[in-house]
């Protein structure tokens, strides 16, 4: 999972969410684009390194990529084009920090230490975070 700007994108379900957890819809090579400029460490992505990540083994013209830098703009509320800039010489960047959330890391890391501590606190700090992350039933 990938965070910047306030979305989250989630690699594996090949999803954006806005901050308010919505889903925003895009097209395969619009996510493709979106990761490729997250996973870059800010640094400036060419047109034909872009058109080549995104459309491997087929010609495509500029027009695609311009489409795809439209899209995003918009999924993303950057009609400023503060997020996704041109930069000189004909490229682009994500212009956001990007921090990499590893839930299960996470997780793994709180039941760790107690694991250490032995095998009842092990199954206590399981079965505390079990209970945590339980959502209460609706009453009828």
């Amino acid at each position: 999972m990938l965070r910047f700007a306030g979305f989250k994108l989630d690699q594996q379900r090949a999803e954006l969410c806005s901050a308010d957890g919505v889903a925003i819809k895009l097209r395969p090579k619009t996510f493709e684009m979106l990761r490729l400029f997250a996973t870059s460490g800010g640094r400036v992505l060419s047109k034909q390194e872009l058109m080549e990540a995104v459309w491997p083994n087929v010609h495509v013209g500029e027009d695609s990529l311009f489409q795809c830098i439209r899209e995003l703009r918009t999924a993303l509320g950057d009609e400023r084009r503060q997020l996704i800039k041109l930069a000189s010489g004909g490229g682009y960047l994500l212009a956001a920090e990007v921090e990499t959330e590893a839930e299960v890391s996470a997780a793994h890391a709180e039941v760790q230490p107690a694991i250490a501590a032995g095998p009842s606190l092990a199954a206590e700090a399981v079965a505390d975070r079990a209970t945590v992350s339980k959502k209460p039933e609706k009453s009828p």
